[in-house]
């Protein structure tokens, strides 16, 4: 009888830990149909292109603000500073 107890408990453990996987899959898929279109922190931190190509200063990348006005960290190159128009600081 101990064994199916166990048993039981392991089956109850696994459920509540497969539930709280497709929770956060289900949440992860949604922010990354949101940054498809729209800048955000999670954009900026999964490197998504959700800027245009052609337009500076992050060409395709999501762009961060940094310090001072006009400087933007790119999602391509988090520790590295450019200008408004893509050049490196």
């Amino acid at each position: 009888m101990a064994v199916s107890f166990t048993g039981i408990i392991i089956n109850i453990i696994m459920l509540i830990v497969i539930i709280i996987l497709l929770v956060f899959g289900f949440t992860f898929n949604s922010e990354l149909r949101t940054c498809e279109t729209n800048q955000s922190p999670f954009c900026y931190t999964i490197h998504c292109p959700c800027d245009s190509e052609s337009t500076g200063p992050c060409f395709g990348y999501a762009k961060m603000p940094a310090a001072q006005s006009g400087q933007w960290y790119c999602s391509n190159a988090p520790l590295t500073i450019v200008d408004d128009n893509g050049n490196i600081i």
